[in-house]
């Protein structure tokens, strides 16, 4: 019985000291894990007709390229997104909101891209991918520190086209888009 209450009294403290140490280091770990950096990329996609007071009538795109600049043979980027949607002040509600998206975790080996783009956006609001419906609002991307601590770096570029509702014209703008410390 003796035996039994040590061999107790030595997994409970031993669990005690493994409590402590991981409660202490789970703001490390907090910290290591937080972002560095911040690409908020404004989005308008969909037909936006003469009721929509924000935008001229017409029917708008986005394409969002994300580009790791590293060389081949350096690591690859980890990142993440998340898509915004902006309310209408015209909304059906005023003071309304919509939840953004959940996170999604992402990566690039040197020298790849990807693209972002309207079928995506409405794809992770939970609209119907094809839809045509007028939105806007932001694909947040959420950069980390590398090994030695240094912000990670991405080229984000976003393609805005827009047609008029008949077609008979057409605008390109191309943005680059800088990065902001998150602090």
């Amino acid at each position: 019985m003796h035996f039994a209450n040590s061999l107790l009294k030595a997994v409970v403290s031993a669990v005690a000291v493994w409590i402590v140490f991981a409660v202490g280091a789970l703001p490390a770990l907090a910290q290591a894990t937080k972002p560095t950096g911040e690409y908020s990329v404004k989005f308008l996609c969909g037909t936006a007709g003469g009721r929509i007071r924000s935008v001229v009538p017409g029917k708008y795109a986005t394409s969002i390229n994300i580009h790791n600049p590293h060389f081949q043979g350096s690591g690859g980027i980890k990142f993440d997104k998340k898509f915004v949607r902006a309310l209408p002040e015209e909304g059906p509600e005023p003071g309304a909101s919509y939840r953004p998206s959940d996170l999604s975790p992402h990566g690039l080996e040197p020298d790849y891209a990807m693209e972002v783009d309207c079928f995506e956006i409405r794809m992770k609001l939970g609209l119907p991918p094809n839809g045509t419906n007028f939105i806007e609002g932001w694909v947040v991307i959420y950069t980390y520190a590398d090994p030695a601590g240094r912000p990670e770096q991405l080229d984000v570029t976003a393609a805005y086209t827009v047609a008029s509702l008949s077609g008979s014209s057409v605008s390109l703008e191309v943005a680059s888009i800088a990065q902001r410390s998150v602090n």
